[in-house]
Formats: C-alpha cells, sequence, structure tokens
C-alpha cells in the first residue's frame, strides 16, 4: 500500500484554504483508492507535490516527476462549492492517473503524442491519444468513488 502525502507549493495554499479542500481527507482517500487499484503487501510512503497554477485554462503532470499541476478554476461555470470541488477533483484524478502512468506502470513520455497546441485546440492527437482516453476513463470511473471517501475522511479526521 502507498500512504500518500500531498505537499502544496507555498502559493497554492491559500487556494486550498479559500476553497476549503481538506488536504488530509484527500491523502486519505486517494490512499485508500489506490490500494484498491493496486494491491500490495508492502507498505511505503510516497509525496506528491500540488501545485496551483492560477490563470491557467488547463491542469498537467510532467512525466517522470510526482508533481501535479491543477488550474485554479477547474470550471468556470460552476458556482456551488460542491461541484468546484467536483471539477477539482476531476483534474486531479486525470492528473493522478498520469502519474500512475509514468511512475507506476512505467509509460514513457514519448507515448504522448501530442503538443502544446494540440491540447490547446483539442486535436485528435490530443483527444485521441490512447493516455489521454485512459485518464479521462480513470477520473469518470473514480470520481463517485474518491468523492465518497474524501467526504467519509473530511468529517473523521
Amino acid at each position: 500500500m502507498i500512504v500518500f502525502k500531498l505537499k502544496l507549493t507555498p502559493n497554492s495554499i491559500p487556494w486550498f484554504e479559500e476553497n476549503k479542500i481538506d488536504l488530509y481527507a484527500m491523502e486519505a482517500a486517494l490512499s485508500l483508492l489506490f490500494a484498491e487499484l493496486e494491491p500490495t503487501t508492502h507498505t511505503k510512503s510516497k509525496i506528491l507535490t500540488l501545485q496551483i497554477k492560477y490563470g491557467s485554462d488547463e491542469s498537467f503532470y510532467t512525466f517522470t516527476t510526482d508533481k501535479i499541476c491543477i488550474c485554479d478554476e477547474p470550471d468556470s461555470k460552476a458556482k456551488s462549492r460542491r461541484k468546484k470541488c467536483l471539477a477539482f477533483f476531476d483534474h486531479f484524478l486525470h492528473e493522478f492517473r498520469h502519474w500512475m502512468q509514468s511512475r507506476v506502470y512505467k509509460i514513457s513520455a514519448n507515448k504522448l503524442t501530442y503538443d502544446k497546441d494540440d491540447v490547446k485546440h483539442n486535436t485528435n492527437a490530443y483527444f485521441r491519444n490512447e493516455y489521454e482516453v485512459d485518464a479521462r476513463q480513470f477520473a469518470r470511473t473514480h470520481l463517485t468513488k474518491f468523492t465518497k471517501y474524501y467526504r467519509y475522511f473530511s468529517k473523521i479526521i
């Protein structure tokens, strides 16, 4: 089992406080979800750095690192705290899946056959890339369970 520790960059702390995101509950929910997906007899801890990218319209993960960057407004149309939280978790899980692809499954960054322009214009090279499809599917599949775990842990931690 990997016990995840989420370390915020200094400029990200105010965003988490303002949006009332419980980092400890996120860590616990992520650790439990990962343990279900990748069961193991060994226990170790893993520190992932989270950075909020202010003014950015995209979230991203750089392969071979332990840093996930999330845009400060994952869904500009979300008005309620609940919808903003869901959009944030969706982006987080998508980028976490890229972390899994890189660090757990050892997928090379060369397999991502698209560039920043493809992302910006949502071209087929980006949208249909098998690892992007996988990350979107992962987020859709596990968002409800992750949110359930998060709500549970946020009440007891």
